[in-house]
């Protein structure tokens, strides 16, 4: 974080920051595509087709 660049409150009363970041992080879920992918490759191997 470089630095807090505001704050703010809604109507409802919770309260926001933005800060400045020089590098962030990101985690991204592919469990499901590759259950996908291995569950074709296992229907393939059951039918005998060459992948």
């Amino acid at each position: 974080m470089v630095e807090k660049t505001g704050s703010d409150e809604d109507g409802e009363g919770n309260c926001y920051d933005w800060y400045e970041i020089d590098r962030h992080y990101r985690t991204i879920d592919k469990s499901g595509a590759v259950a996908e992918r291995v569950g074709a490759i296992e229907a393939a191997i059951e039918r005998g087709l060459n992948l």
